[in-house]
This record gives structure tokens, C-alpha cells and sequence, in this order.
């Protein structure tokens, strides 16, 4: 009866998640610009295209010039790249190669929305509060903004979600599968956007010292360190040999010769002072980040080791960002990995609202949240998806459904009805898929509520006796 009930409640959480992962997926796609906007997102969609058509990264052949920008979004678009390529093939060119590829972003970002929700139900979240976990990191922080693009910063708030919650199942259940898998998500950080080599190389350092001082045997405890470093050591070999190959150095990167004249400006520790500030701003646009930051320091107290990776990985990441010269430029944009970071306390934070207020806590919390989110979304740097045309008032839409442009530098195009029935079928279809979700999520917990009861009824029955 256990081993059925146990598997039923799997399968009811793989239901969840896959009808959060398609709603939340559904909405980005609603706002979703496909091969448009910046020029770095078009350099790393060329990098794409290049690497997995081409096989040839190199810029200019003579003399050979590469791209500054890492590879690993390139890297794990491929699939994306030659499904946009026979898509178009089989179209006709009606469908846009470039605007399927970019479409591993929102995929991304969808999927860190779905692993937020494991991880919280690791922490001993009920089903609902693992839900309402993953709608505010997904509509309420910058992820909501950085999703309409191809920006490299979801990757790694992906595979920063993905380490955590890895490390956390291979503790529990011993299986090596993980570990190998969060030296994978570990690897791909520093691939993916240099900066984010402080928080690989920190949560690689605690989480071996914690296999390390596990029990058993130490071929054991060995042999879970070579399965966690093995991502590690493969992202450490691609980079040093695509440094070797283009720049005849193992130690530099395409930044180091791209800013070589200010490269010792960019961090200096005299920037702390200005960058608190702009800390500061950032906490403003999700405000419950500070307080699920203090929640995290509480997992101290329920599990020592597995707090060290967290505290570690927030210590040296932070002071990183509060060096950096330019944090103001883009700030929600470069601190989108760490809003991953700071929001690993957010179930806890979610539990506390559940046992205070019951489900009441957690839908009222939720609805300021989630306008907070919405009008930083309006106001987050990036191309919006729809606004108001200054010359002629008329609004107009820059998303991958918008009219077919009469000129190749046409931005945006009114807004008919066509775009307005997209729009609204995809918002409609992504919160019925999430509401769905928040009902399997509340049969769950009714059922563990009602079998709880039953325990507490029969336990008092024989103390009567």
C-alpha cells in the first residue's frame, strides 16, 4: 500500500511540474522576440549557427577572429539550430531558422521554473508551495524579462538550479547519476558566462569538501569526487584549449584582447561603495529576495553541509558583482544567475507562510508579488514586446507572431488582430496549465493532510485504550 501510495505521489508530482514547466514556458513565449534586439544576442546566435552548420567559429579566416563571448549557449542550442534548419527547409523559408534556435531560452528558463520547484520539495515543501516557489521566481524576478531573448544569463541561472537541487538528490539518495549530473550544471556555469566562474568554482569546492566528510569508505567518498568533477574538468579542458587555439594562450579570453586597454579597470575593490547601491535597487525589483536570503541562513540549523555550498557560493559571487565597474549598466540582467542564488530559501520562507496562514498565506502573498514583478518587467532594461509607437501613438509589436515587415530595419509592426489573438491564447493556455498544477498540487496535500489525521486519530485511540 506504501510502495502504491509513494509511486502515486510521484507520478502526481511529475504532473505538477510538467503542467508548471508547459504554463510557464506558454507565457514567456507570449512575450517571446525571437531573433531580435541586441547586438550580442545576435553575435551569439551567429556563434549557434556557425558552430553547428559550419563547424568553423572563426569570424575572418585571414587573419583568424573569433567572438569574445563563451560558447556554451551556442553549445547547447544545437538541437534547436537543426530544428530550425529543417523546419525551414520543410516551409520554405516560412518558418525563421535564428527565431527557433533562440527558442532554447524560453525553454531554459521554463525548465529553471520546473527544477525550482524540485528543489523546493527537496526542503520538505508541500506540493503548493513548491508551485507558488516557481511562479514567483519565474514572473516575479528579471527571468520574465531576460526570456524574450538570447541571453546567455538564463543558462546559467539553469544550471545553477540544477547543481543545487543535484547535489541535494544525491545526498539523499546516494546515487551517483547526481553527482555526475551537478558536476555537469557546474561545468556549464563558467562555459556559459565567464562571470559565473566564482560560483562554480565555489559550490565545486564545498560540495566535494561534504562528499569528502561523508561516511563510508574512502574509495568511496574518491569515487563521488571523480564523479563531480568530471563536468568540471571537461569545461576546464574546452576552455583552455579554445583559448590555446585562438589566442595561442591558455590563461586569457577573447575580453582580455577585445578591453585590453581598461582591462585592469573593470574590477577594483573602490567600486563597493557605488555597487551597494545598485545591490540595493536590485532588491527593490524582487522584494522578497532579502528575506528568502534570511531563510536560507536558517537551513544552518536543519543541515549544516548543506548550507556551506549556498553561503559560499552567494559570498564570493556578490563580492565578485560589487568589484565589477559596469554592474549598473545591466544590473537585473548580470544579477539574474544570482537571484537564483539569494531565492534557495524561498520554500523555506513559503513553509512558514503555510503553517502561519494556510493556503490564504500563499495566494495573498502571491498576488502583490506577482505585480511587483509584472511592472519591473515594464521596467526592466530590454525591447519590449509591446509599446507605443512615439511618432505615430499607435501600438506596436516586436514579438515573433508580429506582422510580416515591409523593410528588412523595420522594429516592430502595428499590432492587428492576429497578434492580439496570439497574445491572449498563449496567456490563456499557460494559466490554465499553471492553475492546473495548483490543483493536482492542493489534492496532494488534502490527501497527506487526511492520512496525517487518520495517524494522529488512531495513535490517540491507543493511548485511551
Amino acid at each position: 500500500m506504501e510502495v502504491a501510495e509513494a509511486t502515486q505521489h510521484q507520478t502526481n508530482l511529475r504532473a505538477i511540474s510538467i503542467c508548471l514547466f508547459g504554463g510557464v514556458l506558454l507565457i514567456f513565449l507570449a512575450f517571446f522576440s525571437g531573433d531580435g534586439g541586441y547586438m550580442d544576442v545576435r553575435e551569439y546566435l551567429d556563434d549557434a549557427q556557425r558552430l553547428w552548420l559550419k563547424w568553423d567559429l572563426r569570424l575572418s579566416k585571414v587573419p583568424p577572429v573569433y567572438s569574445r563571448y563563451a560558447l556554451g549557449l551556442p553549445f547547447v542550442s544545437g538541437p534547436f539550430v537543426w530544428a530550425g534548419q529543417l523546419l525551414s527547409l520543410a516551409t520554405g523559408g516560412a518558418v525563421h531558422a535564428r527565431g527557433v534556435t533562440a527558442l532554447v531560452v524560453p525553454v531554459l528558463g521554463a525548465g529553471a521554473a520546473a527544477a525550482f520547484f524540485f528543489w523546493s520539495i527537496s526542503q520538505g515543501s508541500s506540493a503548493r508551495v513548491a508551485c507558488w516557489a516557481a511562479m514567483l521566481l519565474a514572473f516575479s524576478t528579471p527571468l520574465f524579462t531576460y526570456t524574450q531573448h538570447f541571453h546567455t544569463e538564463v543558462l546559467v541561472l539553469c544550471c545553477v538550479l540544477m547543481a543545487v537541487w543535484s547535489f541535494a538528490q544525491a545526498r539523499r539518495t546516494g546515487k551517483g547519476a547526481w553527482l555526475l549530473a551537478a558536476g555537469l550544471a557546474l561545468g556549464l556555469m563558467p562555459m556559459s558566462h565567464y562571470s559565473s566562474a566564482p560560483t562554480a568554482g565555489a559550490f565545486g569546492v564545498s560540495m566535494i569538501a561534504i562528499v569528502l566528510m561523508e561516511r563510508g569508505t574512502w574509495s568511496e567518498r574518491w569515487k563521488h569526487v571523480g564523479l563531480l568533477a568530471v563536468g568540471p574538468m571537461i569545461a576546464a579542458m574546452a576552455l583552455l584549449g579554445t583559448n590555446y587555439v585562438r589566442y595561442g594562450m591558455f590563461f586569457t579570453t577573447g575580453y582580455h584582447i577585445y578591453f585590453a586597454p581598461t582591462a585592469g579597470q573593470f574590477m577594483r575593490v573602490e567600486y563597493i561603495p557605488q555597487n551597494l547601491k545598485v545591490l540595493a535597487g536590485w532588491l527593490l525589483r524582487t522584494p522578497w529576495l532579502a528575506p528568502a536570503m534570511a531563510m536560507t541562513g536558517s537551513m544552518y540549523w536543519r543541515d549544516r553541509t548543506a548550507w556551506l555550498p549556498i553561503a559560499l557560493a552567494v559570498a564570493v559571487q556578490t563580492f565578485f558583482w560589487l568589484c565589477y565597474r559596469d554592474l549598473y549598466l545591466m544590473t537585473n540582467r548580470y544579477l539574474l544567475p544570482m537571484t537564483g542564488l539569494w531565492a534557495l530559501g524561498l520554500p523555506l520562507l513559503g513553509q512558514r507562510l503555510e503553517r502561519r496562514f494556510s493556503t490564504r498565506g500563499l495566494v495573498y502573498s502571491l498576488v502583490p508579488f506577482l505585480m511587483i514583478g509584472f511592472a519591473g518587467f515594464m521596467r526592466d532594461d530590454g525591447i519590449r514586446a509591446f509599446y507605443t509607437d512615439p511618432v505615430s501613438g499607435g501600438m506596436r509589436c516586436f514579438a515573433w507572431y508580429m506582422q510580416p515587415q515591409t523593410h528588412p530595419t523595420q522594429f516592430g509592426t502595428p499590432c492587428g488582430p492576429v497578434q492580439w489573438l496570439v497574445l491572449f491564447a498563449l496567456l490563456a493556455g499557460g494559466v490554465t496549465l499553471i492553475v492546473r498544477a495548483w490543483r493536482i498540487a492542493g489534492r496532494i496535500d488534502g490527501f497527506k493532510f487526511q492520512v496525517s489525521s487518520f495517524k494522529l486519530t488512531t495513535d490517540d485511540r491507543k493511548l485511551e485504550t
